[in-house]
């Protein structure tokens, strides 16, 4: 996310018209939503697990929709692909997915509003983490209006990655249309 502008470099940077900034303000309060359908992939370094934005990312990628709310997604790492940069051990990667593959949406809340969680802005944080509790309850209601119905994944996540990929959108590729317009 870009950070903020001082007022004298804002009023030089921003350009644009008052509808570009509506449709930016949209898109920004909707991107997070693009971690629960597209493939995401993760660059972690020995930093990746102290800040806030790379671990809601990551645990939102690692996510599917269902009756029950936002559910650890079957063969993640088909959507999240994980890959260590800057000399990093490659234990981190089982201790991001250890960390949040399995976190329901609450634990993710709590998780992520723990002060040892860093972020630039700490309004970012005081905007996002509610999101988190609201966006569950709403892919709840969406998943039950048009009928989704599917069993959770029998199996515990395995420390090494399944090949097949598995996701709602598969099911339904309007899906995200439909959460955007619920926020």
């Amino acid at each position: 996310m870009p950070q903020s502008l001082s007022l004298a470099d804002a009023a030089d940077a921003d350009v644009r018209t008052d509808s570009e900034r509506q449709a930016f303000k949209l898109m920004l309060k909707n991107v997070n939503l693009l971690f629960l359908g597209v493939s995401v992939f993760v660059l972690t370094d020995r930093s990746y697990l102290s800040r806030f934005w790379t671990n809601f990312e990551a645990w939102l990628s690692m996510q599917d929709v269902s009756v029950h709310g936002l559910v650890p997604a079957r063969h993640a790492n088909n959507r999240c692909t994980i890959r260590c940069v800057h000399g990093a051990p490659e234990a981190l990667i089982e201790s991001l997915v250890e960390e949040w593959a399995d976190c329901t949406a609450q634990q993710a809340y709590e998780k992520l509003r723990s002060a040892d969680v860093q972020v630039t802005n700490q309004a970012d944080k005081d905007v996002q983490l509610p999101k988190i509790l609201e966006l569950d309850q709403r892919v709840t209601g969406i998943a039950n209006d048009i009928g989704l119905h599917r069993e959770p994944s029998p199996e515990p996540r395995p420390a090494a990655y399944a090949s097949q990929q598995w996701c709602v959108w598969d099911q339904d590729p309007d899906l995200i249309i439909k959460l955007s317009q619920t926020l």
